[in-house]
């Protein structure tokens, strides 16, 4: 029903559906980040010191093996394959229901060795040859998100830690649990590549 009475607003355009594919703990761990990056940006309780209110942030673990769990029968349903965040579907089922509904489908790899968007621009759109070869020869590809689930372990240690008192009330008002955690993963990333 959808997709009749899209093909029907669509019609005489050349429509082609891009299908992302990335690997479900990758998405798992990306939609974890997404939430909590919207809870440190909208100063909710995970960016706040444990005076002011702040929490340390959920497990990671004990949601993605809920959103397992939850997912699988939803998995199961040949016509729909969604996941139980309401707002991924499974690649099979994405591209089943757009070639059922008559549209042509490409699939964009997060994990390929060309930047998306190269693939996007240079593989599916055909007619922008200029655009194409000013990103292929592009030495740096656009910035991506630098906070990494490792960052949020970070902030973590940071909220412990001046709760147990190794980061003083003093440095607490004069610093930002944010800035705690980008020092601390800073110090870890020199650290460890040494």
């Amino acid at each position: 029903m959808f997709f009749d009475h899209l093909q029907d607003l669509l019609q005489g355009w050349n429509v082609t559906v891009v299908v992302t594919y990335r690997r479900v703990f990758d998405w798992m761990l990306s939609s974890i980040k997404q939430d909590h990056s919207r809870k440190i940006d909208k100063a909710f309780a995970i960016s706040q010191w444990s005076a002011d209110g702040g929490k340390a942030q959920e497990r990671t673990w004990p949601i993605i093996c809920g959103w397992v769990r939850q997912s699988l029968p939803l998995a199961r349903d040949p016509n729909r394959r969604k996941t139980a965040t309401g707002t991924y579907v499974f690649m099979d089922g994405s591209i089943h229901l757009w070639n059922s509904g008559g549209f042509a489908t490409h699939i964009l790899n997060m994990h390929s060795q060309r930047h998306i968007t190269q693939q996007l621009i240079c593989d599916f759109i055909h007619d922008a040859p200029y655009s194409c070869r000013y990103l292929e020869e592009k030495k740096d590809n656009p910035p991506r998100n630098v906070r990494n689930m490792l960052w949020y372990k970070h902030n973590d240690i940071v909220f412990s830690a001046a709760e147990r008192g190794v980061i003083p009330k003093n440095k607490q008002a004069r610093r930002s649990r944010i800035s705690f955690a980008n020092l601390l993963a800073l110090y870890h990333g020199h650290t460890c590549n040494k």
